[in-house]
């Protein structure tokens, strides 16, 4: 019943090269995939504790100024607290919270990130990636007026002034007292002039 195995001369052998060592970054990571499940696998809490740890983080890194490493902070810490939308319903009252809590303020720190960094070639994309964010925060909370601002400001970069200047003049009237909004309207309405 059991045959041997025929053998192959040593000068016929395929000998098969070990693989070689990973040199880039961007090579693909066989353990990326099961490392993303294992972080979706985490409880609520501790997903929510993950992000709002990396919003620390990068809040630092932001205000060291490296905004690209603080970017990928927070891109890191929307991944943790990133639900679709059947995990979302599913969610009671507090954990909303909880979750918007953390949420937010990544999305909003990473779209200050977008507006501070400044490589001419990536502009363009940076400003639709933020502006897509400041709309998640303005669908989780319409009157969010830091949102509200993030968008004038991104419509300024953006060379689209009368937009921009009609949101803040918006912000300044619900805000009065809001400094920022006022400096950012004089600036714009100065840099309207100009031109």
């Amino acid at each position: 019943f059991w045959q041997k195995p025929m053998e192959v001369p040593s000068s016929e052998r395929v000998v098969e090269a070990a693989p070689e060592p990973k040199l880039w970054a961007d090579e693909y990571d066989e353990f990326a995939e099961l490392r993303k499940r294992v972080y979706r696998s985490y409880i609520f809490e501790e997903r929510c504790a993950a992000g709002a740890a990396l919003k620390e983080a990068g809040n630092g890194l932001l205000n060291a100024g490296d905004f690209e490493v603080a970017l990928g902070q927070y891109d890191e810490g929307l991944f943790h607290v990133d639900f679709d939308e059947f995990q979302r319903i599913e969610l009671r009252d507090e954990h909303r919270r909880l979750l918007h809590g953390v949420r937010i303020p990544l999305l909003l720190n990473s779209v200050l990130c977008h507006l501070k960094m400044n490589p001419p070639e990536h502009s363009a994309t940076r400003l639709v990636t933020a502006e897509v964010r400041c709309d998640e925060v303005l669908k989780l909370e319409p009157n969010n007026s830091k949102a509200q601002f993030r968008r004038a400001q991104l419509h300024a970069r953006a060379g689209e002034d009368e937009r921009a200047r009609v949101l803040l003049e918006a912000l300044c009237a619900a805000f009065p007292s809001e400094r920022a909004f006022r400096a950012e309207l004089a600036a714009l309405s100065e840099r309207m002039r100009q031109a």
